[in-house]
């Protein structure tokens, strides 16, 4: 069985065949570009000009994100809902060992309808690190200089 739109490309094909239509006509008919009805023609010819050639026969992506690690990352972004694609790529790592870039991330989630833009998301303020206790925070200065050197060569010692 047929659709509608597989038995339009043959007819058109027909009529190009016939020539009375150019390639140009029956390239806008069917919707495509001219090169992709010289394909479509080339597919046509060699199957003996059977209209089963022009079905379409869908395949998976070669790249596609499989469905188990779609749902991990929907997880961990309803478990941690303000942090951003970089930081579910971060715990998808550290949690689960799975390496994946933050633009995939942001794909799925835009697939899934749970996507916030960044500009969206709650800001959130930081304490800055301070010591519990004396001798908790070690200070050093970037400061380059002869005295640094003496410094490390007393302390290899």
């Amino acid at each position: 069985m047929t659709d509608q739109k597989v038995q339009h490309r043959y007819q058109v094909l027909l009529l190009y065949e016939q020539k009375l239509i150019g390639p140009k006509e029956a390239s806008q008919l069917i919707g495509v570009s001219g090169r992709q009805f010289f394909r479509i023609l080339n597919k046509f010819r060699r199957s003996e000009r059977k209209i089963e050639s022009l079905k379409f026969k869908s395949h998976p992506a070669w790249n596609k994100t499989p469905e188990d690690i779609e749902k991990i990352i929907l997880r961990l972004n309803k478990d941690y809902p303000e942090a951003l694609n970089s930081h579910l790529c971060w715990l998808a790592w550290d949690l689960y060992g799975i390496e994946i870039k933050s633009p995939t991330v942001r794909n799925i989630l835009l697939r899934n309808s749970v996507y916030v833009p960044f500009s969206q998301k709650k800001q959130r303020f930081y304490k800055k690190f301070q010591a519990t206790h004396f001798g908790a925070l070690i200070q050093l200065d970037t400061k380059d200089g002869y005295w640094l050197k003496v410094i490390l060569c007393c302390i290899s010692f």
